[in-house]
């Protein structure tokens, strides 16, 4: 199992880009990268508009991301949908209020929140 995490902070902001356009789930994804996010619209085009926010070690403007994502997800690409109520819990319930991170957690069979 591998866990993934991103700061309360950018947690907030992918959340405030979720709600602003009305989105219903996120995403994380290995590819160039390992990062969560969210996007709308028709890449190349005005409508277009995404969240990104890397995991740390794997950004790919900074990092040797591709080895740190391999080594944390293994050597294939990796997209998931995450429900935007992941990111409300530890902003909407008072036991997570100081909560320091979002994190999921990606098993062989199953993806779910660490809570």
């Amino acid at each position: 199992m591998a866990i993934a995490s991103i700061s309360r902070e950018n947690a907030k902001a992918l959340l405030d880009f979720c709600r602003k356009h009305g989105l219903e789930n996120s995403f994380f994804a290995v590819d160039h990268g390992a990062y969560f996010g969210a996007n709308i619209g028709k890449r190349g085009t005005e409508s277009f508009a995404k969240c990104i926010h890397f995991l740390e070690g794997c950004d790919p403007d900074k990092d040797e991301w591709y080895d740190n994502a391999h080594t944390r997800f293994g050597g294939d690409d990796v997209g998931e949908f995450l429900p935007v109520s992941w990111l409300e819990i530890i902003f909407e319930r008072a036991e997570y209020s100081n909560k320091k991170m979002f994190a999921v957690n990606f098993g062989k069979r199953q993806v779910k929140l660490v809570t």
